[in-house]
């Protein structure tokens, strides 16, 4: 039975590595599972949840215990990791071995190919050039969608360059990623028809004579780059052979001079689950103790993440601009730039459908009112009619309407089989769903628009009031000298006929020196106000965090004793006027007839017209008006196909499933899966849960098909 290589990580010290010396609790770990699945009845993605038990006989993982190594940091909140290889080579063996006379311990059903220069082994488990030349290595893996890893120490000298082969087709086309230590680069570059170029590159001082992992993800004609689990680039491959594009052997590539580079391991990469811990729970027996580990992924925890802003304040923007707004609000990116996408993963803008009309301006503006994050991604997915999910690397997925009619998926990645071919991936048991209980026949979105806009003037003594302080008011709010608070404030102006789009402090961020009894900013030396103006500054919360009715604002004594806020305010800066909400309702007269009214709202989208959200209702109908088969696959790593398949299908991979007994060979979407690791991560059990695709004119619409089109009912 063929094993992958598997590393769970705790980073006890909570210092953003898992290089601390219990940090690899893998030889503890008794057993493992993890669970990433999608709910039926709303297409929404779960949070991934993981639990781990360790062997805890010495009392190592109990939080009570001050003698033992982990006192004081077994602890919720620190960060976790799964990763799982395979193939996978750490290069031990006896030095000088050459690398294609090397067996590859995970596992020897793979080997090395060296078609230019030599590589080397080394006792103490790396791979280096066997001489000045430069060289590539490469397994065939058979997968050319996949992700790859390598722990590499770079060279002490600046012009020797190393990195990853992908896809590698012949000596004259397949493509690579280099670390460039010269001009502080990653780059991604490409060799087609015998020529050498550069598809792109990043800014990245990895450092010379530096251990860091390098991590590749092919996935279609897109290339990610990411060190140490941060996203670095993404590109597009541009003009390459079909063999090329379809070519499983991946590798090692290194120039030259870098004899003093070397690799530490390599293999294909699944970055199964990154997280954060929640429950250390030790379950002490006599003679046979153990601990439970609980952790939650990114969406899990983004359920305690408030947005208090707002998003679509222009024309005709895309559901991915809200998309990137969320991703700064929730603190996850910098910005809506191209540069600033750091934590996602997208589709091309225009992919994407429209959410705002042409004139709309401020007009289509939506206000998040303290949603929590999770919730405004669930309302974006219903109004892309897409798809929004975490990944193992920490990242943030989101998939247009169109993603999987892609070239890319349209490819079936592999064969599901109902037995043990050789070839292809079996399972050893499935469930069935028809599909009926997920028919809606009338979709209706909503939207909402507003009339008109206005601007207001903010000034320190003048504006419309949208909030004062009360307490400062009747009590005054103490500060000492130097003391800095801060203010959240709500605004009042929040109906149909006006609502606040921005309101600010009194006179924005201002430094005053001479305070003046008409200031609607005060702060007094006495709590009665009978005493001395002192000093203050102020500044403006970022509109990503607190806009629209919300606003913050900072307020600091600048005096030179305590004092006391008498007064401040909030002034309106802006509004969106009569705001009007509607819905678009579409149906399909047909699917009423066969199964009855089902009806599908979603009052809350992004929209703000109905052209577009009947645009996208229309598509939510059309792929959810007839049953949607649905199977649960039940797969164990019985050989090297199937193992192949557990570690790197993804979600949203195209798929082929055939169950003879029933009379099914279709096509399908990997939708969600579980994994169970038993018996020292020997034995991994995985159910993959897929959705059935459309062929023909529906062809890639996900999840869509037409009950009885393969007389199959």
């Amino acid at each position: 039975m063929p094993v992958p290589y598997v590393r769970v990580l705790v980073d006890w010290d909570n210092n953003g590595n898992f290089s601390g010396t219990y940090d690899d609790v893998t030889d503890d770990t008794r057993s493992m599972s993890f669970t990433h699945t999608r709910q039926e009845s709303t297409d929404y993605m779960n949070g991934g949840v993981l639990n781990v038990q360790l062997n805890n006989n010495d009392n190592k993982y109990s939080p009570p215990r001050e003698a033992g190594p982990l006192y004081g940091k077994l602890t919720s909140g620190k960060p976790c990791a799964v990763r799982m290889w395979y193939p996978y080579d750490n290069f031990t063996d006896t030095t000088s071995t050459n690398l294609t006379s090397h067996a590859i311990p995970y596992d020897s059903g793979f080997s090395w190919s060296v078609p230019t220069g030599a590589f080397k082994c080394h006792a103490d488990g790396y791979a280096e050039l066997t001489s000045a030349a430069t060289s590539i290595g490469t397994i065939d893996m058979g997968e050319y969608d996949i992700e790859l890893s390598s722990e590499i120490t770079t060279s002490a000298t600046s012009t020797a360059d190393v990195g990853l082969i992908l896809r590698y087709e012949d000596a004259n086309n397949y493509l690579y990623v280099r670390i460039i230590l010269a001009s502080n680069q990653i780059e991604l570059r490409k060799v087609y028809s015998g020529t050498d170029s550069s598809v792109g590159f990043a800014s990245y001082t990895w450092g010379a004579s530096t251990k860091r992992t390098l991590m590749v993800r092919c996935h279609g004609d897109r290339i990610s780059v990411f060190v140490d689990d941060v996203k670095v680039l993404r590109l597009a491959t541009g003009s390459t052979t079909l063999a090329m594009q379809k070519s499983g052997k991946h590798g090692l590539y290194a120039y030259s001079s870098a004899t003093d580079a070397k690799f530490h391991n390599f293999g294909g990469f699944r970055p199964l689950f990154k997280g954060t811990l929640k429950e250390v729970r030790p379950r002490p027996a006599s003679g046979m103790q153990y601990a439970y580990l609980k952790a939650f992924d990114l969406f899990e925890e983004l359920k305690l993440t408030q947005n208090f802003s707002y998003v679509n304040a222009a024309s005709s923007l895309r559901s991915n601009n809200a998309f990137r707004r969320l991703m700064e609000g929730a603190g996850l990116q910098d910005g809506t730039a191209d540069a600033d996408q750091t934590r996602s993963i997208e589709d091309d803008t225009a992919d994407y459908y429209l959410v705002t009309g042409s004139a709309s301006g401020q007009k289509g503006i939506r206000f998040l009112e303290g949603k929590n994050f999770l919730e405004c991604m669930y309302i974006l997915q219903d109004t892309e009619d897409g798809f929004i999910y975490g990944d193992g690397h920490g990242m943030v997925h989101y998939e247009s309407h169109t993603h999987r009619e892609s070239d890319t998926h349209q490819d079936t990645a592999t064969v599901y089989n109902d037995e043990y071919d050789g070839t292809n991936a079996g399972y050893r048991g499935f469930a069935f769903d028809d599909g009926v209980d997920g028919v809606y026949n009338e979709i209706q979105f909503g939207y909402t628009r507003g009339t008109g806009i206005q601007s207001f003037s903010n000034t320190l003594t003048s504006g419309t009031k949208t909030w004062e302080s009360q307490d400062a008011v009747d009590e005054g709010i103490e500060i000492a000298a130097g003391e800095t608070k801060t203010f959240i404030a709500k605004s009042n102006t929040n109906s149909n006929t006006q609502r606040t789009v921005l309101h600010r402090i009194a006179g924005s961020a201002l430094t005053v020196t001479s305070p003046t009894g008409s200031d609607l900013v005060q702060i007094n030396t006495a709590a009665d106000g009978s005493g001395t103006l002192l000093n203050w500054t102020s500044t403006d919360g970022s509109l990503q965090k607190y806009g629209g009715i919300y606003g913050l604002a900072t307020l600091r004594n600048d005096g030179a004793s305590t004092g006391y806020i008498k007064k401040i305010q909030f002034n309106l800066v802006g509004t969106v006027d009569n705001i009007f909400d509607g819905v678009s309702d579409v149906s399909d007269s047909t699917s009423i007839t066969t199964y009855g009214e089902r009806r599908l709202t979603r009052e809350d989208t992004y929209f703000d017209n109905v052209t577009a959200a009947g645009v996208s209702a229309q598509h939510r109908l059309d792929r959810v008006k007839n049953p949607i088969v649905r199977m649960r696959l039940d797969l164990i790593n019985h050989d090297k196909s199937t193992l192949m398949q557990i570690v790197h299908r993804r979600l949203s991979d195209r798929v082929h499933v055939i169950e003879s007994g029933m009379q099914m060979s279709f096509s399908a979407y990997v939708d969600g899966f579980s994994f169970k690791f038993s018996q020292g991560n020997t034995v991994i059990d995985q159910t993959i849960h897929v959705t059935m695709s459309g062929t023909g004119a529906a062809g890639g619409r996900w999840g869509y098909m037409r009950w009885g089109m393969n007389k199959w009912s």
